[in-house]
């Protein structure tokens, strides 16, 4: 890795936000002018991602679920694990192929699959020292986007569904989106942007983790565009996602595992669509 030590030595942060920025205005920019629903938004950050890790920071895919980009390899139980995260995608994916559903579905469901792969890398290279970071994004991000999400059902209004249905959307959600979190929006504004933002050791920690959550806040922009007037927009969407992202980045450069923000990632929004009624899930 001689060609990435040098690149990072070579960059200064400001450079580096500046490409990071850049990205996600291309991001954006693409999603508002093409019209792309929310699938089709959330799959062009494949190869965006992809592209950014490569030929931006110079660094393999794998460095993008576990910092140290320790080689990729599964064992037994690495492919157990790997085979279990796969189960709920490819369950949805056989459900909408025999319900017709358009393309963008059955390639979301795809790119879990992919991702259930990058969860059993992620969990083969958890170690006990990760298990502390882990508890304490559960306990901060975690629970404050459970609470934002409860606080918005009175908002926007919850869904009429007994208790057992709640769980069941839930537990279904939360399968299906730890993989999805390893190849979609997760893992591009944690695994990529944020590890470029910041390198290991450097000062104004919670600075960067405040600029790459805002970030991600106004990334959500084509999704939210016509709920209501942009001014009533722009602050909700920067509030919301800085109170769970930044913790979620400070938790991810603590283990350097991607299950850490990722899992979280997907429990606070599983709790969402277990609960809320959204125009645009």
């Amino acid at each position: 890795m001689a060609t990435t030590a040098a690149y990072v030595v070579s960059t200064t942060r400001t450079r580096r936000i500046l490409e990071t920025t850049g990205i996600v205005v291309i991001w954006v920019a693409l999603g508002i002018s093409l019209h792309l629903s929310v699938r089709a938004y959330l799959l062009l950050g494949i190869p965006l991602t992809a592209a950014f890790q490569w030929g931006v920071r110079r660094q393999p895919l794998r460095a993008l679920w576990v910092r140290d980009a320790v080689p990729f390899r599964l064992d037994a139980t690495g492919w157990a694990v790997a085979l279990l995260f796969a189960i709920a995608p490819v369950y949805q994916f056989v459900r909408d192929v025999q319900a017709r559903s358009p393309s963008t579905f059955k390639l979301f469901d795809l790119a879990a699959v992919g991702g259930a792969f990058a969860v059993a890398y992620a969990l083969r290279n958890f170690r006990r020292e990760m298990l502390k970071p882990m508890l304490l994004c559960l306990a901060t991000a975690g629970v404050i986007g459970i609470l934002i999400m409860v606080a918005s059902g009175f908002g926007v209004g919850f869904a009429h569904r007994s208790f057992t249905q709640r769980f069941a959307i839930g537990l279904g959600n939360l399968l299906m989106l730890i993989p999805v979190s390893f190849v979609l929006e997760e893992v591009s504004f944690r695994g990529a942007f944020d590890a470029h933002v910041h390198h290991p050791g450097e000062t104004r920690g919670f600075l960067s983790a405040l600029l790459v959550s805002g970030l991600w806040g106004l990334w959500h922009l084509p999704v939210v565009l016509g709920q209501a007037p942009l001014p009533a927009l722009l602050p909700q969407l920067l509030a919301v996602h800085c109170f769970i992202g930044v913790p979620l980045s400070v938790y991810w450069r603590r283990s350097g595992n991607l299950f850490v923000s990722g899992s979280t990632h997907a429990l606070i929004d599983s709790v969402r669509n277990a609960l809320l009624v959204l125009p645009w899930h």
